[in-house]
C-alpha cells in the first residue's frame, strides 16, 4: 500500500509507528516492491488468449483433437516437462525439455 505514495525511506520510518517491528531498512522495501513487480507476471504466457474465448465443443470433449497442454516445472527450474493430453480418448504424450533460463 504505501509503496504506491511514499518512498521506501519514508515507509522505513513510518513502520516502527505503527507496527509491532522495530525497524527494516529501506532498501529491504525498495526490493520487496521491485520484486512483487516481476514476481506478479512470473509465468504469464505473452498475448494468451482467456480460456472464456475457447468453444463450447470443447468442454462437451466429443471430439478427438482437442488437446490440453500443460508444463511442469521441476524443483529450482533444472527440470521441465510438456504434457499434451487430448480430451476425448485421453491420449497423452510427455516430453522433458530443457527450461529456458531467460523467461523463468
Amino acid at each position: 500500500m504505501y509503496q504506491r505514495w511514499f518512498s521506501p525511506e519514508q515507509v522505513a520510518g513510518r513502520i516502527p509507528l505503527l507496527t509491532n517491528l522495530r525497524s527494516i531498512s529501506h532498501e529491504t522495501i525498495y526490493k520487496y516492491t521491485k520484486r512483487s513487480a516481476t514476481y506478479r507476471s512470473r509465468g504469464q504466457i505473452k498475448n494468451r488468449i482467456s480460456i472464456d474465448f475457447r468453444p463450447a465443443i470443447v468442454e462437451k470433449k466429443s471430439r478427438v483433437g482437442d488437446l490440453k497442454v500443460d508444463t511442469i516445472i521441476g524443483k529450482n527450474h533444472r527440470q521441465a516437462i510438456v504434457t499434451l493430453v487430448d480430451r476425448n480418448s485421453k491420449f497423452t504424450l510427455m516430453k522433458q525439455v530443457k527450461p529456458n533460463k531467460q523467461e523463468l
